[in-house]
């Protein structure tokens, strides 16, 4: 990359960065730099409260409130309902959701890219979370609108159980196109 390509690239990133940092603070009702204050600031913070990241975050307000997993399936449960058959709070999948929404387009084709390290996991950036591309598989998969897969690897390879994970959801799609 050239200087000036360098240079453009981290005006423009910047710009955004600092659209995103004024925009979080603003949903959150508090001064930038009392919600982002920069890692030394953050540091400096997370020893004033012993290391307790959930604490730091509730005092300067980037959560509203601390709830245990349990508090919040309680929680979602007294707003929604709950459901027999789905032996959980009354929600709707992402994919339900999506497959209900009218479309405008028909037929399509998911490409999905696997850029990096393949590890287990969620996928982090420039590396490949198994999970995380299983999940996009599953989702092209189940889509009635998909007609195709396409995955595109660029990868020095990884994990095998993350492989394997990922294998297994592509063999679950229609079998692949020989030439």
């Amino acid at each position: 990359m050239s200087p000036a390509a360098r240079e453009a690239d981290s005006r423009w990133i910047g710009e955004l960065w600092q659209n995103y940092l004024n925009t979080i603070a603003a949903n959150r009702q508090s001064h930038r730099p009392a919600a982002l204050p920069g890692a030394l600031g953050i540091i400096d913070g997370l020893r004033k409260v012993g290391g307790d990241t959930a604490k730091y975050a509730l005092d300067n307000k980037l959560v509203d409130e601390l709830a245990t997993s349990t508090e919040v399936e309680k929680a979602l449960t007294k707003q929604f309902g709950w459901s027999k058959a789905d032996n959980n709070y009354r929600a709707i999948s992402y994919y339900d959701y999506n497959v209900k929404t009218p479309s405008d387009q028909g037929s399509a084709i998911a490409v999905i890219f696997a850029n990096g390290a393949i590890m287990d996991g969620e996928e982090t950036p420039g590396n490949v979370g198994g999970d995380t591309t299983a999940a996009q598989i599953r989702d092209a998969r189940l889509d009635p609108k998909i007609k195709a897969i396409v995955l595109r690897v660029n990868s020095p390879g990884g994990s095998v159980t993350a492989s394997e994970i990922i294998r297994e959801e592509l063999a679950a799609a229609k079998p692949p196109v020989n030439r």
